[in-house]
């Protein structure tokens, strides 16, 4: 059911129907999330914030049947996910325990230490590791574990984006203990190279 200021999130592959029950127009917007693991269950965010609409307003106005017209399209609908991403954390965190909030921030502050893992983590907590891995997955929908790779991946993806890091600098930066395994963790999650992604989704020239 789609009503005025609901957004709906449904994963990709699952099919749906929406009925609309009032006198209101719908956008549909169709895209990849890089680590599907993030997002596999729908739900419906029900909106009050007004600037969320009109970043909706502003994707539809901006969107070009042209491909190499979206930047500005693009910059809205990056705007639009931060957005969401603001309201679905503050949803969130009421629920969550904080040991677990606290595992989260340890994670974020801490991913681009070599000698940074999961063990680590559990040892600064009050809980066990069983506990955090179940309470941290009902919360967030990954382990622990697999958002320390979202999280380094996240950032190599943002350094990767720029000309100024080689692939050492790059690994180094982002935690891993050897540039061969951060190859291999970088391909094993998007399928490419470092250096190939680069080149297909970041040299916009070729």
């Amino acid at each position: 059911l789609s009503k005025t200021d609901c957004i709906t999130f449904t994963p990709k592959n699952r099919s749906y129907s929406t009925e609309v029950i009032e006198d209101t127009h719908m956008i549909a917007i169709h895209f990849n999330c890089l680590d599907e693991n993030m997002f596999n269950i729908p739900f419906v965010l029900e909106n009050s914030n007004q600037y969320l609409q009109k970043l909706f307003d502003a994707v539809f106005d901006s969107y070009s049947t042209d491909g190499s017209n979206n930047y500005g399209c693009y910059s809205h609908f990056y705007s639009l996910l931060c957005e969401i991403e603001k309201i679905l954390r503050k949803n969130q965190e009421k629920k969550i325990i904080p040991e677990v909030l606290d595992a989260k921030i340890k994670i974020e502050k801490n991913f681009e230490n070599n000698d940074f893992n999961i063990d680590s983590l559990v040892s600064t907590l009050s809980i066990s590791s069983s506990y955090l891995r179940q309470e941290f997955k009902k919360a967030f929908s990954v382990t622990p574990i697999e958002y320390l790779k979202y999280v380094r991946l996240q950032k190599a993806l943002s350094m990767l984006s720029s000309d100024y890091y080689s692939i050492d600098e790059l690994a180094k930066a982002c935690g891993y203990g050897s540039t061969s395994y951060f190859i291999q963790s970088f391909h094993k999650s998007t399928g490419y190279s470092p250096l190939k992604y680069k080149e297909k989704f970041f040299n916009h020239e070729k």
